[in-house]
């Protein structure tokens, strides 16, 4: 690759890092509003509401498989919360949780 080259690639790649890892819009403006462990957000929303309709169905959150994705109807829409993966997250993240969450996964039987 000649200088030429590596000029006309470094314009768009620092375009990209100065977006950050949220992109140009930053966090919660993606009409999603905040998510994560700590936020309280609606991703966390999501997913509990989806091992709701999964115990309610199944039982128990004892043996959701790492690749289960289960739909929902949040705030009018169809969503897919790719629940399994969710679970192993609020599982090995548990010391991150907000107390009101602990208490709410506990509750459902996510910690036993």
């Amino acid at each position: 690759m000649g200088p030429a080259q590596r000029g006309a690639a470094a314009p768009a790649r620092r375009t990209r890092r100065d977006q950050g890892p949220t992109g140009p819009q930053g966090p919660g403006q993606d009409g999603r509003g905040l998510s994560g462990p700590c936020a309280g957000g609606e991703a966390f929303q999501e997913g509990l509401q989806a091992l709701q309709q999964y115990i309610q169905r199944e039982g128990s959150p004892a043996r959701i498989p790492r690749s289960h994705v289960e739909v929902v109807r949040y705030d009018g829409k169809d969503v897919e919360v790719r629940l399994g993966v969710w679970r192993s997250n609020m599982r090995s993240r548990q010391g991150s949780l907000l107390e009101e969450q602990r208490k709410q996964l506990a509750g459902l039987g996510l910690f036993d």
